[in-house]
């Protein structure tokens, strides 16, 4: 008796998988796998007010289905469209739906998917790799009814940096009006004016096309990294309204920032005393980069009396002379290390040194930022200390030339008029004398010839 009880219940389980099967198998399962796609107008045309029927069809025969899924349509760039199937729910090899193009649909038709809501989830299947028997453009003439913005005088100008620091600069597009209702504007940056952008990716990737305040200012954290590349500069701007999209500006060039003036754009300081550091104040994204230096003892006095005095081009002569002189140290450090220079040099009490900075380009791959300082050592038994030319504590210890001249020129009479006067001085000085003498003998004389007539 048991083991016929054991039999008895082995053959159900049988018979329930041999119907399970064949259930799966006879055309009843919920199964509509779309391989082609079907769409007509009613009138034959793509503009508002036009119905169109979308069919779906599965060539693979008739399946059973019971819940209805939604179909996913987009015109161009514009929001996704959600339609309900008008089939009703049965045996099914075709799924119709209708759609009544409004005002707002412009563009390009493309079917996306087909998607159901069910208790474990959104199930969908992807339809854009389906093609179209014909590309269909919705509201095809409406562009040119549309309102685009005026860019033909558009002008910028950098802002957002100071005479000290220009890290972060801001890019400010004029002439132009951002603030229009129901008007958006983007832009996409790049080293090459053939690396045209991708239209379709707006409102799809974020960190393709940025997004212009209504300020109509582009941010530096978007900037940074093309104007620390080299090459040119070039810009594009894209408007976007009622879910159309277009570029308005194509490849225009932009002028990079002005790099600060000499001694102002990479700073070291230098000590071992207190903290030594690097600073860049020109645009970099990446404290990974690296800076070269150069050290080396100045000796030329016409140069140093030129930075003392303030002449227009002595920074730019140190820096000519720093390339072509031969160094003391040669070193690469990274932002953040401590740039000690002092165990391999030995250095003089109040010589001068100049220091060479040059940002690594890296190959040509960064737009080259080099600078010059002229230091003054300090040293006091260990103590070691480098300080820059507009230190206060900075001396020269170097003849002026300008001043010995001031000096000279100090003991000479600079009132004489123009032109020769010959012996002038000395004619008047002459006379006096000479009136005088006379003077003098007139009244000896008188007194002589009196005192004779008394006697």
């Amino acid at each position: 008796m048991k083991k016929l009880s054991y039999i008895i219940i082995l053959t159900l389980v049988i018979i329930t998988i041999i119907s399970t099967i064949v259930l799966a198998t006879d055309g009843t399962a919920e199964v509509f796998i779309t391989d082609k796609i079907e769409i007509k107008s009613t009138n034959n045309t793509y503009k508002t007010g036009t119905s169109l029927n979308i069919i779906l069809k599965n060539s693979q025969g008739a399946v059973e289905i019971t819940d209805l899924p939604e179909l996913v349509i987009q015109f161009g760039n514009g929001i996704e469209r959600r339609i309900k199937c008008d089939t009703k729910p049965g045996q099914i090899d075709e799924l119709l739906y209708t759609y009544d193009i409004s005002s707002e649909d412009i563009g390009k038709l493309k079917i996306l998917k087909i998607q159901q809501i069910t208790e474990d989830g959104v199930l969908y299947d992807d339809l854009s790799n389906i093609s179209l028997s014909e590309d269909i453009i919705v509201n095809s003439n409406q562009d040119d009814a549309m309102e685009w913005t005026d860019f033909d005088n558009m002008d910028y100008e950098w802002t957002d940096y100071t005479e000290t620091d220009h890290r972060s600069p801001s890019l400010l597009l004029k002439n132009v009006n951002f603030k229009k209702e129901n008007h958006y504007y983007y832009f996409y940056i790049s080293n090459n004016k053939d690396n045209a952008p991708d239209l379709e990716k707006i409102g799809n990737d974020i960190n393709y096309w940025r997004t212009i305040s209504s300020e109509g200012k582009i941010s530096s954290s978007y900037l940074i990294p093309y104007l620390e590349k080299n090459g040119d500069i070039y810009i594009w701007i894209a408007e976007v309204q009622n879910r159309e999209s277009k570029i308005v500006v194509s490849a225009k060039k932009i002028q990079r920032l002005s790099q600060l003036p000499l001694t102002k754009r990479i700073i070291g300081y230098f000590s071992n005393e207190f903290a030594s550091a690097l600073f860049c104040y020109e645009p970099y994204s990446s404290t990974t980069r690296k800076i070269n230096i150069k050290i080396g003892k100045m000796t030329e006095n016409s140069i140093l009396k030129d930075i003392k005095n303030g002449t227009k081009d002595a920074m730019s002569n140190l820096l000519n002379y720093s390339k072509t002189s031969k160094g003391l140290l040669e070193k690469t450090f990274s932002f953040g290390e401590t740039p000690n220079i002092f165990q391999k040099l030995n250095l003089e009490n109040r010589a001068y040194y100049y220091v060479y900075f040059e940002l690594e380009d890296e190959n040509g791959k960064y737009y080259p930022v080099e600078d010059i300082e002229l230091y003054q050592a300090q040293v006091s038994g260990n103590k070691v200390n480098l300080i820059n030319h507009t230190d206060r504590n900075f001396v020269y210890d170097i003849e002026d030339d300008e001043n010995n001249n001031d000096s000279n020129e100090n003991t000479i009479d600079n009132t004489t008029a123009p032109g020769k006067i010959p012996q002038t001085g000395m004619t008047v000085a002459s006379i006096i004398l000479i009136g005088i003498g006379f003077i003098i003998v007139l009244t000896k004389m008188y007194k002589m010839l009196k005192y004779r007539d008394i006697t």
